[in-house]
């Protein structure tokens, strides 16, 4: 079953032109992923940023009162 998989996934490799795909592909087999937190963007890096924020000082709330509040919302 490992060989089979391997074979598919050599095969798929093969036939992508994505070099997105390939470059994630080469950074998971060799280990060069780095730090998740140097790739991404300003903004993204600032709303983590607040949310860490938010949740230190107590500004949160549960999955399910949020579902609560917005459930009429979005059912028919």
């Amino acid at each position: 079953m490992e060989e089979i998989l391997k074979y598919r996934l050599i095969e798929e490799i093969i036939a992508t032109n994505d070099i997105v795909i390939l470059d994630q592909i080469k950074s998971l087999l060799t280990g060069e992923n780095g730090d998740f937190w140097d790739n991404l963007d300003a903004d993204s890096k600032k709303s983590i940023e607040r949310g860490l924020k938010d949740f230190e000082l107590g500004k949160t709330e549960s999955h399910e009162s949020i579902m609560e509040k917005y459930k009429s919302r979005f059912t028919k």
